[in-house]
């Protein structure tokens, strides 16, 4: 099922929310079940790829589950609106999101050497880490790909911009790793390329898609 076949409504009547109710308990996300719903069901189809490694990996992936915290963000930014939004983009843009974030988890793994994962063998454990990278930059072109289908420019910069920072971060992170008298200021710049901005961008292109003109 290829991403851009995928049906969705076009457009959905978000009910005008609260603070609270736009930003529930992270722990309860069912207001937005439907919606991640189809952010999952679109993700199956995204990773499908006739190279049967890639599929398996990108698979292998997306079944170790997660709590899908950033297309929830996506998807509660634009529904906050309180417009109709374009259910479709939406979808897509919170599926690029995990996609990334999917792609940073593989390459995050392979570079700590590490094992396991949720309780489960990591890709590069599981795979080994040479196919292990590819199959992480085989998520983020899916990512990219996917956030072009909106048609807009401003979406696809803020996820080039994200992407860029995040990969900052983790190449802060490794250049200091051995270093056990981190500063503060280090540390924060790392944990906001790697996660602060990320969830930032997450809001962000939510709150575009769902009609924010000035952002």
């Amino acid at each position: 099922m290829a991403a851009s076949s995928t049906t969705v409504a076009h457009s959905r009547r978000a009910p005008v929310f609260n603070s609270t109710q736009v930003l529930p308990a992270l722990s309860d996300l069912s207001v937005i079940s439907k919606e991640l719903g189809d952010v999952e069901e679109l993700l199956g189809g995204i990773i499908a790829s006739e190279i049967k490694v890639a599929a398996e990996v990108a698979g292998y992936t997306l079944k170790a589950g997660g709590k899908r915290l950033r297309p929830a963000f996506v998807i509660l930014s634009a529904r906050s609106i309180g417009i109709d939004y374009p259910v479709q983009s939406v979808t897509q843009a919170a599926s690029a999101v995990e996609l990334i974030h999917m792609a940073s988890l593989i390459h995050d793994d392979v570079v700590d050497e590490a094992g396991s994962r949720r309780g489960r063998a990591t890709a590069n454990a599981a795979f080994g880490n040479r196919i292990s990278v590819l199959a992480g930059d085989y998520l983020l072109a899916k990512s990219i790909h996917v956030a072009s289908l909106s048609g807009r420019v401003d979406v696809i910069k803020l996820f080039s911009q994200v992407t860029v920072e995040l990969t900052e971060g983790e190449l802060l992170q490794l250049a200091k790793s051995r270093n056990a008298a981190i500063d503060e200021e280090t540390y924060t710049q790392i944990i906001e390329r790697k996660t602060a901005r990320f969830i930032a961008g997450s809001c962000r292109v939510g709150a575009m898609l769902g009609g924010r003109r000035t952002m």
